[in-house]
């Protein structure tokens, strides 16, 4: 009598157990991927902070922004709360570190015109008074804004067809900012996944150790050239 061949019970787990195994590496690779924007954010942020902290101990003036978290300029938040109370009606503000970075969360819907990139009637005024605040500050101290645009996903196909409404919309912020006198390196612009429908604004004051440009070379400790010229 010829014996029917039966399936192998061993094969079978171990199958399994590699299909779990794929599985298993393959949300590995899922999670270890990043967004490079925030990435970016996340090491300006840092280097920023080591910049105020990497200072003389001598120097009295970085003690005291290190004890109560400000770069001596906490009158820039009080104007930018200012001036988003009186322009928008529906904002929630909220300070992350007193005199150094701000949390401004706004509706689109009163930003933007409807089913469109424009910004809604009177709004120019609102981002005019903002560009006017960022070129403010301290010789050592430069005032940013980092706008996000809240979205549903986005897919490379919509990418592909069209330029994408939250895009759009975030480029229309950023070039009305810069049209209005914002300095170049102090307006950030994307989308952000979280909270559709809202505008969110990182206000922040950062340490700048660039020198003043614009004066003549003696202002700067430079000599003048040697002409060859004697009294």
């Amino acid at each position: 009598m010829r014996r029917l061949q039966t399936k192998d019970p061993t094969l079978i787990q171990v199958l399994s157990l590699y299909l779990l195994l794929l599985a298993f590496f393959v949300v590995l690779f899922n999670a270890s991927r990043y967004d490079s924007g925030r990435a970016a954010a996340v090491g300006e942020s840092l280097a920023a902070t080591f910049e105020v902290l990497r200072g003389s101990p001598g120097d009295a003036s970085l003690n005291t922004s290190q004890e109560d978290g400000s770069l001596a300029d906490d009158s820039a938040a009080d104007d930018v709360a200012k001036l988003v109370r009186t322009e928008m009606e529906f904002s929630e503000i909220k300070v992350l570190r007193p005199g150094r970075l701000m949390q401004i969360r706004l509706s689109a819907d009163e930003i933007f015109a409807a089913n469109a990139t424009a910004l809604a009637a009177g709004k120019d005024v609102f981002f005019a008074k903002l560009a006017d605040l960022l070129r403010r500050g301290q010789p050592d101290h430069r005032h940013k804004v980092e706008v996000q645009v809240g979205t549903s996903w986005v897919t490379p196909d919509q990418i592909a067809d069209a330029v994408p409404q939250s895009i759009g919309r975030s480029a229309a912020v950023a070039e009305t900012l810069l049209r209005h006198g914002a300095l170049p390196g102090t307006v950030m612009s994307g989308i952000s996944f979280e909270n559709p429908g809202k505008v969110t604004l990182l206000y922040r004051v950062d340490p700048d150790p660039r020198p003043e440009t614009g004066g003549p070379a003696t202002d700067k400790g430079i000599a003048p050239a040697d002409t060859g010229a004697r009294e």
